[in-house]
């Protein structure tokens, strides 16, 4: 069931949070390898602890943040290869 203030074009907390979350990552503002301590993100993006995991989780399935056993979240590395490989496969695009 799709959330009714979503269709309406309003973001819920979750889908707000993971589209900052996700900006900070990509522009460097969150550092590859930075240790995402849930109350420091929940301070910074003034959310609660459920829609910060939901995000988290939404985030490691893109592989932009690693989940790690019994220790929480991290930015992922940046892998040398995927950045070279991304300019090769647009131009064969």
């Amino acid at each position: 069931m799709q959330n009714p203030e979503s269709s309406r074009g309003k973001p819920t907390v979750t889908e707000d949070a993971y589209h900052r979350i996700r900006s900070d990552i990509i522009t460097g503002q969150l550092a590859p390898g930075k240790v995402l301590r849930s109350d420091w993100m929940r301070e910074q993006y003034d959310i609660g602890i459920s829609p910060l995991r939901e995000a988290l989780t939404r985030l490691t399935s893109e592989r932009l943040i690693i989940a790690e056993s019994q220790r929480g979240f991290r930015v992922a590395p940046i892998d040398i290869g995927e950045v070279r490989d991304v300019p090769e496969t647009r131009i064969l695009i």
